[in-house]
């Protein structure tokens, strides 16, 4: 009976250090900044008004209603700084991590289109504090070109020489 106990005891124990590791691990992957560098506020602060933007608000938190089925949802949207430079507001991202940050990763992208909704500004600001730099990041959508707007400007300028012909035409024949 002692044997079977010394052995549920083992087993207990390997379980949960394999369990500790496990999760460790895919705790870690999961968020990169984890494994980053920390940075200081001031150093972000410093950057930012070095760069010549003034500090509006710390930790700005931005409600966002989602309405699935005719049932509201409410939550909140953070970000690190909103900051103003001449009459313009921007929200700014710090960059914490070597994977995290990256605007072109379509993950990270629509987050910062959604942070930039959200807040109501025209660009966002990127603050890396490793490499002590401040990017700017703006977002256009490029709308395709269709036939149909070719067309109407094809059938307008059409239209156009139609009535300058007539025009034409009418002084020539000395009726206008």
């Amino acid at each position: 009976m002692q044997e079977i106990l010394i052995a549920l005891a083992i087993g207990i124990l390997i379980g949960a250090v394999g369990l500790y590791f496990f999760f460790r691990k895919s705790h870690l992957s999961n968020h990169p900044t984890l494994s980053s560098s920390t940075y200081s506020s001031q150093e972000v602060e410093s950057l930012l008004f070095k760069a010549g933007y003034t500090i509006v608000t710390k930790q700005p938190k931005a409600s966002i209603l989602t309405t699935i089925d005719d049932k509201e949802h409410l939550g909140t949207l953070n970000t690190d700084y909103i900051v103003q430079k001449e009459k313009e507001k921007y929200v700014v991202v710090v960059k914490t991590g070597q994977e995290a940050g990256d605007p072109l990763d379509p993950i990270f992208r629509r987050r910062l289109i959604e942070l930039q909704a959200a807040y109501g500004t025209k660009a966002l600001l990127m603050v890396d504090p490793n490499e002590g730099s401040v990017h700017s990041v703006n977002f256009r959508f490029v709308r395709e070109r269709n036939l149909d707007g070719i067309f109407r400007v094809f059938i307008g300028a059409f239209i156009i020489g139609v009535i300058i012909g007539i025009i034409w035409m009418l002084v020539q024949l000395h009726l206008f």
